[in-house]
């Protein structure tokens, strides 16, 4: 537990950094890269994109199982940005080998896998669809362990009126 909890904080304060270190962070071409994060994660194969916060995977066991993403929220579908917010997720899984983290729940209320996500480049795909604004910071108790740090990317986003959420 002790080792879970420095951890935590080690890549927090990494994420923290990468951020404040970007010029821009609310432009596309400013990922968040997280080697640690990611490399700690379970391979898995994109097959489908749904939105913004839910794919289809093929895991390394061969099972199909459906993600949502822990810790965000997007638009569903006809509300406004749902097509660019999915378009955004599509646009980062580009290459469908990627990574899936999970927090405390290993399940949601329908089913899903709640995970994080980081792609093959090591993009911390939650954090960035919310840096970019096509995602808000969502706490999904109990699975918080980077709660704080997506509602600061929120607040980043919305004072530099990023993406189609904040315009």
């Amino acid at each position: 537990m002790i080792m879970r909890k420095m951890l935590s904080r080690l890549i927090f304060i990494g994420l923290t950094i990468q951020i404040i270190s970007c010029t821009n962070p609310a432009t596309q071409s400013d990922l968040i890269k997280n080697p640690s994060l990611c490399a700690a994660g379970t391979k898995a194969r994109v097959t489908k994109v749904i939105d913004g916060d839910t794919i289809d995977v093929k895991l390394q066991n061969g099972d199909s199982e459906r993600i949502r993403y822990i810790g965000i929220d997007t638009p569903e579908f006809e509300e406004r940005c749902f097509n660019e917010a999915t378009r955004r997720n599509k646009a980062l899984l580009k290459d469908p080998n990627i990574r899936l983290i999970r927090d405390t729940n290993n399940r949601d209320r329908y089913g899903r896998l709640v995970r994080y996500v980081c792609n093959s480049d090591d993009v911390f795909i939650d954090a960035q669809l919310i840096i970019e604004g096509y995602a808000t910071a969502f706490h999904f108790w109990p699975d918080v362990r980077f709660a704080e740090y997506f509602s600061s990317l929120e607040k980043t986003a919305i004072k530099n009126q990023a993406g189609c959420l904040n315009n």
